[in-house]
């Protein structure tokens, strides 16, 4: 595999003590005859990530278990600051690191910043997957970049609920429709969205169903070629309901008027919404227990309640705090801080519920000690 050009190639490599002779195998290989691909290595445990370089191509993290741990406790700030800028990040994972699934991948997507491309790729374990991953790395760094072209559309409204509510695609300039494809990206997964109507010849709609609350990247083709890329910011249920909260003088009152709880309690609305997010139910809330296996945050930290738990530490539901802790997004959403910089503990403080927050210290105290 002949390459030219090799001095424009650069790849920031980042990783931590325990990663340090896997790296500098790495390197050596990729920047070897075949490849010619300039690799430079940042160790995050000795903190050197002061004179970083932005680069134009790619930046890769190695993700061993003690950068894992470090990323979850919030130590990484001066690293996530440099990966901006990148027009790649590849997330390159030890098998030890379980992100094979979906919903660990979003959850790890929502720590980093926005890239242009996030690209997840196990390390494995035996020499074939090595070499696999290698290439796949080298076939990211030879992928042309993709020029932002003039937005040939307008996409209306910007900002829906619900995502089974229509968004239109209005085109400003058209000649001839033979096909019109949307594709979004969501937590650096680009989803391609099935089901667009037509509405007359320059006018066309689809329901973004399925895509997590956040602001998304919006990216539209006419005839196999991209006309340009909006935003949508899709609001989240928990939003909704705390936006509806806030506008009553008694919250606890109106969700006991809600559940039909005769007893207008907190402990009431507190049992009553655990067995909901617990069993699920046709109750009018029940609706809100899709969200609680994702506790994926507003990117931008544009939200106060970004998870449900921020919802119940703010309004003291302690027994719903417990099961949702329980949940596998529980860790990642200890650590979230909303539009106002505040954590499920500090909201929990700041509402003077004292046993419940140091309820919330106690569980994140426990899922360090095991991470570690």
């Amino acid at each position: 595999m002949e390459r030219s050009s090799f001095q424009e190639d650069q790849i920031s490599f980042f990783h931590a003590d325990d990663g340090e002779d896997i790296a500098e195998y790495i390197k050596t290989k990729l920047s070897s005859e075949i490849y010619h691909i300039a690799v430079t290595l940042y160790n995050i445990t000795l903190g050197n990530l002061l004179n970083i370089i932005q680069v134009k191509c790619v930046q890769v993290i190695f993700l061993t278990p003690e950068v894992h741990a470090q990323m979850l406790e919030g130590k990484m700030e001066s690293l996530l600051s440099n990966i901006v800028g990148a027009s790649n990040l590849i997330m390159l994972h030890h098998p030890l690191i379980e992100l094979d699934k979906e919903d660990r991948q979003r959850a790890m997507s929502d720590i980093l910043p926005q890239s242009t491309s996030l690209t997840f790729i196990p390390l494995g374990q035996s020499d074939y997957d090595f070499k696999k991953a290698l290439l796949k790395i080298v076939k990211i760094v030879d992928k042309p970049e993709s020029l932002p072209v003039l937005k040939q559309f307008t996409l209306a409204p910007t900002q829906i609920w619900n995502t089974k509510d229509e968004v239109f695609i209005i085109f400003r300039k058209i000649s001839s429709v033979e096909k019109v494809e949307v594709q979004i990206t969501d937590f650096a997964l680009e989803r391609k969205i099935e089901n667009i109507r037509q509405i007359n010849t320059s006018t066309f709609a689809f329901s973004p169903s399925g895509i997590a609350p956040g602001r998304k990247k919006v990216e539209v083709f006419l005839n196999g070629k991209t006309v340009g890329r909006s935003y949508l910011n899709i609001k989240s249920k928990i939003e909704m309901l705390n936006r509806l909260l806030h506008e009553v003088v008694n919250p606890i009152e109106l969700l006991c008027q809600t559940l039909n709880i005769e007893t207008r309690s907190r402990e009431c609305v507190d049992l009553e919404l655990n067995d909901i997010f617990t069993n699920g139910g046709s109750n009018p809330l029940s609706e809100y227990a899709n969200e609680n296996f994702d506790y994926t945050s507003d990117i931008h930290k544009q939200s106060e309640l970004p998870t449900l738990l921020h919802f119940a530490a703010k309004y003291g539901l302690e027994q719903l705090c417990i099961t949702l802790l329980t949940f596998p997004g529980g860790r990642h959403a200890l650590k979230i801080k909303n539009n106002n910089g505040k954590t499920p503990y500090k909201l929990a403080i700041a509402g003077e519920f004292t046993h419940l927050a140091d309820n919330i210290l106690v569980s994140k105290e426990l899922l360090m000690t095991f991470i570690k």
